[in-house]
């Protein structure tokens, strides 16, 4: 996998270069290379550098700041990545999969594919459903994602059926106080004017 997305990332660069000749644009598009080459080797400081230096060139931007997003959930710091990717999708104004060009298909699919997972292991899983959904229209074949759908929707089943557990279980700890509370309450009240076993119970002439 991780080798994909180098080639991945190199092969977006390559394109660039060839399609312009504009150096900013050439040294933002090395340096989405150099960072992806950095992570890949475990070593996020030079990855982290060389990413934000990508974010100089607008056409590159997308791509920079995907894979800052990318380089904090391989870092584990999955709500700066939720984060990272939901913020993209907002500057790309791409929130429905349909109206995605297909120049873009690819980029989207693995923010909405990495946000998925991000999601999942937050438990967000109705976001990562949607998230899983989402990648699915622009890879309708795409097996992980296939498989991570139905593992969201699986532990989404899951959650509800504890969490209507838990409810139950809440009720009737709630209907069992409160009958053990009205149990007392009738005994104390059933007993408050008897007098105590083993006294005199005759009657007492009233004083006048």
């Amino acid at each position: 996998m991780r080798c994909g997305r180098f080639l991945w990332c190199l092969g977006m660069a390559g394109s660039l270069v060839l399609a312009s000749s504009c150096s900013s644009w050439v040294r933002a598009s090395w340096e989405v290379v150099r960072g992806v080459y950095h992570m890949e080797r475990n070593h996020p400081s030079e990855a982290l550098g060389a990413f934000q230096l990508s974010l100089t060139d607008r056409d590159v931007y997308p791509y920079g700041m995907y894979n800052l997003a990318t380089l904090a959930l391989s870092l584990g710091e999955y709500e700066q990545a939720e984060l990272r990717y939901s913020r993209l999708l907002e500057e790309l104004q791409m929130q429905e999969p349909e109206a995605v060009p297909q120049k873009n298909r690819e980029l989207l699919f693995r923010i909405w594919y990495n946000r998925g997972y991000v999601r999942y292991v937050l438990e967000n899983y109705e976001g990562a459903l949607s998230d899983f959904r989402s990648a699915l229209i622009l890879k309708p074949s795409e097996g992980t994602a296939k498989r991570n759908l139905e593992l969201a929707l699986k532990a989404l089943e899951q959650k509800k059926a504890h969490t209507g557990t838990i409810h139950s279980m809440e009720m009737s700890r709630k209907k069992d106080a409160g009958t053990v509370l009205f149990e007392y309450l009738r005994q104390r009240e059933g007993t408050l004017w008897k007098s105590p076993r083993g006294e005199d119970t005759e009657p007492v002439p009233l004083d006048y």
